[in-house]
């Protein structure tokens, strides 16, 4: 008998095959609650368990117990038969260590054409697909391709993410607007892991990956929308010394770290792991918080006693809300990344000397990304600076001159400045020099240059210092303080790249 199918009889089917659902002692609970079979069946169609891989190493015995556990049911591979694919397909070494790509799952639930669940789960996940499996009426999973949002992984201080279900036409949770009552019974709809059965609160028997119900109440409703303070994005400590409070002191050097969070509540039910994301429904089915965590005795430690944590379903509207400024946010940011990534490609080509692919690089950047700022102008202004000086490189009959001995340079120079040579220098010359550790077009430094020649006093050279491979020639018989620049080529040979004008 397929397990989903008997919440529709729970009060007739035998304890045996409802085990996998609740604990034995649970049924109790369920008619004390006032919470009706029908009512946790008709939601269980917009509960989804978002899929996450990782690698993981087991030893062979481990390998053969997962087996059992996850692939022993027709119902247990149908909700694992990625994990169970995998686990054929181990890569064991002699010593018996066996790699596997791991599929496990956070829960989640469909709201508004949107898949929603923990951001904790989401973080990392990169550019791998994104899929959840929903609870089909007769039990088995149907998989689901889910698109991304800017909201899957940068959503708000609060718990969650957002992505996009496609064409969707199934069973959607209907959000409650009343806060959570203290005392109220509900019931969260996850995927756990039992791994550690010596610290559940209940007897669950059923393997890993199938959808599971867990029974509790609210114990905290946290009504008045209060604070948790001295919350720290690098500690689960907060966890241990929680308190509610009307307003987080402000932080100053000498106290701890601390986030607000005001749109929280507690609930007594499990909150074991892979319950991360997991919906959490009132009586009469309407949606009222998503799972987050479980308040821990240490971090890691998973601790029955403590209550469970989750976001308020309020929550989700706000993040659909924030969804279109987000998105104009995320491809602003990402034109951006593009647009900096043509200008380091164009910037190599034209280092290189490969004037004509650089030239179109520097083109297809103006026409893509003009508009874009960078720095003090935009991408057209810098691309038309570069096309300056692939124009002054192209339109040379001959290429700049470069010296086998540092003396030859110097002497061409010197001369060349001298003589007030405009021609001369900027045959010495790229077209793009460095001025004051900037960009500047030769034409330009060689004006200022001309500008500091005295005249009729040579100018010639007080002071040479080598820095790697470049030599800064300081000048005397000048007007102000002069550095000519010269630097060794790949070929061991100088040549005049740039000037320092102070």
């Amino acid at each position: 008998m397929i397990r989903i199918s008997l919440l529709l009889a729970l009060a007739v089917a035998p304890a045996s095959a409802r085990e996998g659902f609740f604990s034995p002692t649970a049924y109790t609970a369920l008619n004390d609650s006032g919470i009706s079979a029908k009512t946790i069946a008709g939601v269980l169609p917009s509960v989804g368990a978002f899929l996450v891989q990782s690698e993981s190493t087991y030893t062979w015995k481990e390998i053969e117990s997962l087996r059992s556990t996850r692939c022993s049911s027709d119902v247990s591979r149908a909700w694992n038969q990625e994990f169970c694919k995998a686990l054929a397909a181990a890569d064991c070494t002699l010593e018996g260590s066996c790699r596997v790509q791991r599929t496990s799952s956070c829960g989640g639930v469909a709201v508004s054409g949107f898949f929603v669940t923990a951001r904790h789960c989401t973080e990392g996940h990169g550019d791998r697909p994104a899929k959840a499996k929903f609870i089909s009426p007769d039990g088995l999973p149907i998989l689901v391709e889910l698109e991304k949002t800017a909201l899957t992984e940068h959503a708000y201080s609060d718990d969650l993410a957002l992505l996009r279900i496609p064409n969707h036409d199934g069973k959607e949770a209907r959000i409650r607007r009343q806060e959570p009552k203290d005392g109220e019974p509900v019931f969260g709809v996850g995927f756990p892991y039992f791994r550690m059965r010596g610290r559940k609160r209940a007897d669950y028997t059923a393997p890993w990956g199938e959808p599971r119900v867990a029974l509790g109440k609210v114990v905290d409703g946290n009504s008045k929308s209060l604070a948790i303070c001295n919350f720290s994005n690098q500690s689960d400590d907060w966890k241990n010394t929680w308190k509610w409070e009307e307003t987080c002191p402000e932080q100053t050097d000498e106290t701890p770290e601390f986030r607000e969070e005001r749109h929280l509540f507690l609930t007594d039910n499990d909150m074991l792991n892979g319950m991360s994301g997991s919906p959490l429904f009132d009586k009469r089915g309407r949606l009222l918080g998503i799972g987050t965590n479980t308040l821990k005795k240490a971090p890691y430690d998973y601790d029955a006693k403590k209550p469970a944590l989750y976001v308020k379903a309020e929550r989700i509207q706000a993040l659909i809300g924030e969804l279109a400024n987000a998105e104009k946010r995320l491809k602003a940011e990402t034109e951006a990344l593009l647009a900096l990534e043509q200008l380091q490609q164009a910037r190599l080509i034209e280092r290189e000397g490969r004037w004509e692919e650089a030239e179109a690089a520097f083109v297809e950047l103006k026409t893509r990304y003009g508009k874009l700022p960078y720095e003090s102008g935009n991408y057209a202004d810098l691309a038309d600076a570069s096309l300056r000086f692939l124009s002054c490189e192209t339109g040379r009959d001959r290429p700049r001159r470069t010296f086998p001995r540092i003396e030859y340079l110097e002497s061409v120079a010197l001369s060349a400045l001298s003589d007030g040579s405009r021609e001369r220098l900027l045959h010495l010359l790229p077209c793009r020099v460095v001025l004051d550790k900037s960009d500047l077009h030769a034409e330009e430094l060689v004006n200022r240059l001309l500008e500091r020649r005295i005249s009729g006093a040579p100018p010639d050279i007080s002071v040479r210092e080598r820095i790697e491979n470049r030599i800064e020639a300081t000048l005397i018989g000048v007007s102000g303080a002069v550095v000519l620049i010269w630097e060794r080529d790949g070929n061991g040979g100088w040549a005049f790249i740039g000037a320092r004008l102070d």
